[in-house]
């Protein structure tokens, strides 16, 4: 598989838009070689902006969750690497998301973004970076059997809350016969300097959801921040690089958390992990795109960290094969 960014061509006859799709439902069509049959299920799917956008329902543990499939029509014989894009906040998929999974399918990916257990039409409710990881895991576990998707070829990128989500998740050793790269963009990490730092700045952590998953703080929910400290996980991770993404100018992750991430990591000997830290960028500045709303210098910023995760990205998963 060559790179394949936007505009670029595609060769051999296309495949029918409904054809691909197909493949992801619950037909039996497709199956691995060992004999398993998928069970995501096609529950609406459209074209959009030229990309086909699925949404989907499928098993994760006991529970039936959510995503969203985005595939850019190809050629029959292609099979591509998956993109596993685990968003930030606890909001579900919004269109904002889809906007940025379309554009990441157009860079030659198979991109789904799961629905977290009590988002969208999930079941279960939400965690907050534990039972969320085990529906990413539920997910990679589908798209591996699919003809369309190179099974050894994943790359995971998470914003925010998604960006924990995703460092444990390549912690996870299921993950390490698949995993070729991890973009973790304004992370927590460190989820004890980071409820300080909420304290601290006078955020208000007495709404319903903060108070349930971290009561009155580490004291009193000792077993919830530890469950939620990515830096207990570092040992484990699989070798695949990170790429770290941090605005500057973010007053809700600060930047201390990428740069203590960093740190932990190279202090492990990992020489593969990058940090980058955008000057101008604020919390969530991947999805600047408005100038009504943002400067020239701001949208710029934004475009070149976008630039530099495809280049990370498409070198994860290039083999000595490709162009």
């Amino acid at each position: 598989m060559g790179r394949r960014g936007t505009g670029s061509a595609r060769h051999g006859r296309p495949r029918a838009l409904a054809t691909w799709i197909l493949l992801f439902s619950l037909t039996g069509v497709a199956g691995s070689a060992c004999g398993q049959e998928p069970e995501l299920e096609i529950l609406s799917r459209a074209l959009v902006d030229g990309i086909e956008q699925a949404y989907c329902a499928y098993p994760s543990a006991d529970l039936t969750v959510t995503g969203w499939l985005f595939i850019n029509p190809f050629s029959e014989e292609d099979v591509e690497p998956a993109l596993i894009f685990a968003h930030g906040g606890v909001g579900g998929v919004n269109e904002a998301t889809r906007a940025l999974c379309r554009r990441m399918a157009r860079e030659g990916f198979v991109v789904f973004a799961p629905s977290y257990r009590g988002e969208d039409d999930s079941e279960g409710e939400i965690e907050v970076g534990v039972g969320e990881v085990d529906d990413l895991i539920a997910a990679v576990e589908q798209l591996r059997l699919h003809p369309g998707v190179r099974s050894d070829r994943f790359v995971l990128f998470g914003t925010s809350h998604g960006a924990l989500v995703c460092v444990k998740a390549a912690a996870r050793p299921e993950m390490r016969p698949v995993l070729r790269g991890v973009v973790a963009a304004y992370g927590v990490m460190d989820v004890y300097a980071w409820y300080q730092h909420l304290l601290d700045h006078d955020f208000d952590v007495s709404d319903s959801l903060s108070r349930r998953i971290y009561g009155e703080g580490p004291e009193d929910r000792p077993e919830a921040f530890a469950a939620r400290h990515a830096l207990n996980v570092l040992d484990d991770l699989a070798p695949a690089p990170i790429f770290i993404v941090q605005g500057e100018r973010d007053p809700i992750v600060p930047v201390a958390q990428a740069r203590t991430l960093y740190a932990a990591l190279r202090a492990r000997g990992r020489t593969q992990d990058r940090l980058e830290i955008y000057p101008l960028g604020a919390h969530g500045f991947l999805y600047w795109d408005d100038a009504a709303l943002h400067g020239p210098a701001e949208l710029d910023e934004a475009e070149r960290a976008w630039h530099d995760i495809f280049e990370f990205l498409h070198a994860c998963v290039r083999d000595g094969t490709d162009d």
